[in-house]
Order: structure tokens, then sequence, then C-alpha cells
């Protein structure tokens, strides 16, 4: 059924200027609510959704383990990263192309891209058997405004890239994400940093299929390979040993 809004207009002056409510009208008046209802319903399937939101997160594909034992004894704080990215709104981590062009944006479910990033290491070290400090105060990377109840190393530091992006091409759909992480690492009763690296991962999957689900499993695969980055390498354990004797 279509009715122009023309004939909407005409429907509602008739019931507007009858004297009584008779049952003609009511039965026009529900016929009216109901095309009124579809109308809206028509418009917003067209329209598309307006974001897509995604559970990002670190998640390793197997459990962490760390036969090397220096530093297990230390007393480690992660400070929430900074978000540093060049946007022009930090909450959004990405955007969806569709095959007309459009651009919807792509948002963190629960939290932003500087404490997803943060509990990401935190849960690293702690499944690594690391002594870690419940919390993540915010710091500047700065030896000045280090704090020394911050245990015996500190670990923090800035997003420079963190996004995802998904083109709807027929019939492929490409996602393709991008992360960089600047990593500064200090000791904490010297207060001064000792140790910088910076690492980036950049997966791409091309998949006939289009959902939440792939945008979130390919952003989540890019944060949680530069994570494991910082640490698998041996530049880390040998400045960890050095904090540790």
């Amino acid at each position: 059924m279509y009715i122009t809004k023309e004939g909407f207009a005409v429907m509602i002056r008739y019931i507007r200027e009858s004297g009584k409510t008779t049952r003609r009208q009511r039965l026009l008046g529900a016929v009216i609510f109901t095309a009124i209802a579809w109308w809206l319903a028509s418009l917003w399937a067209c329209a598309g959704p307006m974001l897509y939101s995604v559970d990002m997160r670190y998640t390793p594909a197997t459990a962490m383990s760390e036969t090397n034992t220096s530093g297990k004894k230390l007393i480690l704080t992660v400070a929430a990263f900074n978000d540093a990215r060049k946007v022009n709104d930090t909450a959004v981590i990405g955007r969806v192309i569709t095959s007309k062009e459009r651009e919807i944006p792509v948002v963190p479910k629960y939290v932003r891209p500087g404490k997803s990033v943060s509990e990401g290491i935190r849960k690293h070290l702690t499944d690594a058997g690391y002594n870690v400090r419940p919390g993540m105060p915010d710091w500047n990377v700065r030896n000045e405004t280090i704090d020394p109840a911050w245990g015996d190393m500190l670990i923090g530091g800035t997003i420079e890239k963190l996004e995802i992006i998904c083109r709807k091409k027929m019939p492929i759909r490409e996602y393709a994400a991008n992360v960089k992480l600047s990593v500064a690492i200090a000791h904490v009763k010297e207060s001064k940093i000792r140790y910088h690296i910076t690492v980036s991962s950049t997966p791409s999957v091309k998949d006939l299929r289009f959902s939440e689900t792939m945008i979130e499993e390919v952003i989540n695969d890019a944060v949680t390979t530069a994570i494991t980055k910082i640490f698998d390498n041996q530049e880390w354990r040998e400045k960890l040993h050095t904090l540790s004797e």
C-alpha cells in the first residue's frame, strides 16, 4: 500500500473537520496510523545504521607463558595511554565505507582506546606472572611527573594510530586495521624513563561477509599483536633484568 503525503493530509483534515467520531472515522484513523508507522519504518531501513560499535580488547590466541623470571618480584604500574591520534573525535576508531561511498563511524562499545590499550598491557603482564598494581594512573610520559608511589617500574605511552577501515565492496568486503603505539618504560625510584619502543600492527582481511564481529576481530588482532611486540624482544628482557638487580 502506498499513500502520498497529500493523501495523509486529506485524511487527517477529514477527521478534524467531522463533528463526531464514527466507526468509519476510527477505522480510517487506524489505517492512517498503520500507514505512517510503515512509512517511518521504511525510511529507517533505507537510511541504514548510524554507527557500528565493537568490543575492543586484548585477545591473545593462547595463554601467555614467560620462562624468564627476571622482574617477577618487581611491582609494575601501567598508566593510562594518551590518545595522540590526529582525529576530530578520539571516541571514533574507524569507519565503514559503503558501496555508495557513505562513511559510517566505528566506536568502542565499552571503553575508550587509551584505556583499552592499557587494560590489554595489564592483562598481558598479569597472565605472564608479573606483579601489576591495580588502577591506571594518568601519566604524560615525562620524568618529572613520575609518582614514587607507582612501585618499581612504570609503563605508559601514547597511541599514535588506531583505526579500522571496512570497505563494503561487492562481492568482497575489505577490512584493514592500523595500530601504532609509542611506549615508555620508566624506573620509578629514579624517576627516569629507561626504555622507549614503538610497535605497530597492520592486519587486513578480505571476506564475503560483512558484520560488526569481523570489524571487532580485525581491530582486536591489531591491538593484541602490537601489545605482544612490546615485550617480545631481547631489549625488554635486558632492561627488566637490569631493573630487578
